[in-house]
């Protein structure tokens, strides 16, 4: 008898916390918080649109994190080759970890919004957010 269900694995999944959410677009960027309205604006510090993709292989403040760009049809193929190596999720976590103590730092002010993408009726939240990372070791919270 030929079983319908799907096979799994029983060994744990290798990805961080960190890994999957670069890997996704969620975290501690401009584009995915602009979404939620915790940000102001989608642009990163240096003008261009503060996604993962930008954060991980073209921002000049974070050049040390930096992967190799790839071109629009390869970029599944990219994030499957970062995510299969395992100094690859290290260097992911630590830019992850960058970003989340960082913020103030990669974060385009509101003055300097162009009126296309400023949100007049903004108002960000009022508590302080970890968007749904676990403080680093040895910060204090």
């Amino acid at each position: 008898m030929v079983s319908c269900q799907p096979s799994h694995s029983k060994t744990p999944a290798s990805w961080s916390r960190e890994s999957i959410l670069i890997a996704r677009g969620h975290g501690p960027f401009p584009s995915y918080l602009y979404r939620f309205r915790l940000h102001h604006s989608d642009i990163c510090a240096c003008g261009e649109k503060g996604d993962h993709l930008h954060y991980a292989t073209s921002c000049h403040m974070m050049l040390s994190y930096h992967f190799t760009k790839s071109s629009a049809e390869n970029t599944q193929l990219l994030w499957k080759s970062l995510l299969s190596n395992k100094l690859s999720r290290i260097n992911i976590a630590k830019l992850i970890s960058f970003l989340t103590e960082n913020e103030n730092l990669i974060k385009q002010p509101p003055d300097a919004t162009s009126s296309i993408d400023f949100d007049p009726d903004f108002s960000p939240s009022p508590r302080p957010q970890n968007y749904g990372l676990r403080p680093s070791r040895g910060s204090i919270t």
